[in-house]
């Protein structure tokens, strides 16, 4: 926003934000995971389950999934094509491999500075 925010040629235009690649929402969780030194089971459920499933989940004091969020997950988040984004801005985007551990180390089985787990897939599904 600051970068915006000094650039006078940046008034008035609409800058998507985004790094350097496009991930899935399976990649993201496998990634989470594979930091956080966990393993699970990621299954993939059709939308209309998912939503039955969080008509009921979301009344749970702590709801692991609401159907505001399953609304979300329908549709991608990505920037579109041609946009404005970092790089005109200034701004080289950084992958999320090199952003994740800072967000997510101290989720870590053993804490932050605990060694991640190898690369690969995070689950047998």
């Amino acid at each position: 926003m600051v970068a915006a925010l000094e650039r006078p040629d940046a008034a008035a235009k609409l800058f998507e934000l985004g790094g350097p690649r496009v991930y899935t929402f399976r990649e993201l969780m496998e990634l989470v995971l594979r930091e956080t030194g966990r393993e699970r089971l990621l299954v993939n459920l059709p939308f209309p389950l998912a939503m039955f499933e969080a008509a009921f989940l979301e009344w749970l004091p702590r709801p692991p999934l609401t159907r505001d969020q399953v609304k979300l997950l329908e549709h991608d988040n990505i920037a579109a094509a041609g946009s404005l984004g970092l790089r005109d801005l200034g701004i080289e985007p950084t992958a999320v491999d090199v952003i994740i551990p800072t967000y997510l180390g101290h989720y870590r089985r053993g804490g932050r500075w605990r060694m991640a787990a190898p690369a690969g897939p995070a689950s047998k599904a």
